[in-house]
């Protein structure tokens, strides 16, 4: 028997508060593959639509006893209306993640580029503190060549100067004997 043709059924069927909503409900396709949710997602919206079903029921000061036939068929347009509202949930979701995904490209972009250039600036870091350290080296370089210089030519000087005192002093005692004895070259 059809539920339409019971006594109530007419009124069940045009329980839903909109014209809208029976719009939405005439065009939900059920083939659509968009809609499909695995038993998990379907267990979890079914638990979340009921747990605010019940919080809806207490706030409005309605128990579970007193919920009419008419408000457990709206439950099951409601869960209709559920899929079709997903489906607009998926597509922002599905926004969403697209958008987390190009956001996580640009930062692995950033990174990349990033460390590119850090390599490039430790690369010339580098090359800088090696072209400094050369510097340095040739520069100790040729200040320990200049002391071997001086040090060679104060050699040579010292050398010079025993050599200078050596005849000078050879020269003093010649002198100082000839002062003693200036008979000698007279008599001979």
């Amino acid at each position: 028997m059809d539920s339409r043709n019971n006594s109530g059924g007419s009124e069940e069927r045009s329980g839903y508060e909109s014209a809208e909503e029976r719009k939405k409900l005439a065009s939900f396709d059920p083939d659509d593959q968009r809609l499909r949710h695995t038993s998990a997602e379907s267990d979890l919206a079914e638990g979340c639509s009921q747990l605010v079903r019940k919080k809806r029921r207490r706030e409005n000061g309605v128990s579970k006893k007193d919920t009419p036939k008419k408000e457990e068929d709206k439950r099951g347009a409601t869960l209709q209306n559920e899929v079709i509202l997903s489906k607009a949930m998926e597509e922002d979701i599905q926004q969403l993640r697209e958008r987390v995904d190009d956001f996580t490209h640009q930062v692995s972009g950033l990174l990349e580029t990033g460390k590119a250039y850090f390599l490039d600036a430790s690369t010339a870091f580098e090359e800088g503190i090696l072209q400094l350290h050369q510097k340095v080296l040739e520069s100790w370089e040729e200040e320990i060549e200049g002391l071997r210089n001086v040090d060679t030519v104060n050699e040579e000087i010292c050398t010079r100067l025993r050599e200078a005192r050596i005849v000078l002093e050879k020269l003093q005692v010649s002198a100082s004997a000839v002062n003693r004895k200036p008979d000698l070259f007279v008599h001979i």
